[in-house]
Parts: structure tokens; C-alpha cells; sequence
């Protein structure tokens, strides 16, 4: 299991990127009638992208901030990052 707490405050525009190995998720923040989206609202929609994504046997979910990603295989998750641009 690998857990991502973003500690950025999202900035309109930025691109929120999840690696799993040699996969890309993507997220660009936008906003949300006035205000831009949560962070939240940006993890659940990178583990929505996860979950119907390229790579196997991954499975994704948030708890309030924290992106949590698991194999179904319970074996150790050797690449995961998060980065922002």
C-alpha cells in the first residue's frame, strides 16, 4: 500500500500527476463555480483515473486528503510519486 498526502494548496491551471511505475495519471485544477477545487476533490478524481486506468491489478481510494493506493496482490508498490506543474 502506498499513501499521498499533497500538501500543495491547488492553484488553478496546475497539473496534478500520480506515477505508478511507467503510468501517468494526470489531474488539471479547475475551478468550481467561484472557487477552485479541493484537494480532495483532485485526489478522488486522480483515484477514479486509477481505477479505470493502464496498469493492473491497482486499486485506488481517498481518505479526506490522502490518496491510498493498493495492489491486489498485497505486494509492495516499488515506484509512486506525486508531482505538481
Amino acid at each position: 500500500m502506498a499513501t499521498i498526502t499533497p500538501s500543495a494548496t491547488p492553484v488553478e491551471g496546475e497539473n496534478w500527476r500520480v506515477n505508478i511505475g511507467p503510468a501517468l495519471y494526470t489531474h488539471v485544477v479547475q475551478k468550481v463555480g467561484v472557487a477552485v477545487e479541493t484537494t480532495a476533490s483532485i485526489v478522488s478524481a486522480l483515484a477514479a483515473k486509477i481505477n479505470t486506468g493502464a496498469v493492473a491489478g491497482y486499486t485506488a481510494f481517498t481518505d479526506g486528503d490522502v490518496l491510498v493506493i493498493t495492489r491486489a496482490d498485497n505486494a509492495a508498490i516499488a515506484t509512486t510519486s506525486m508531482a505538481l506543474w
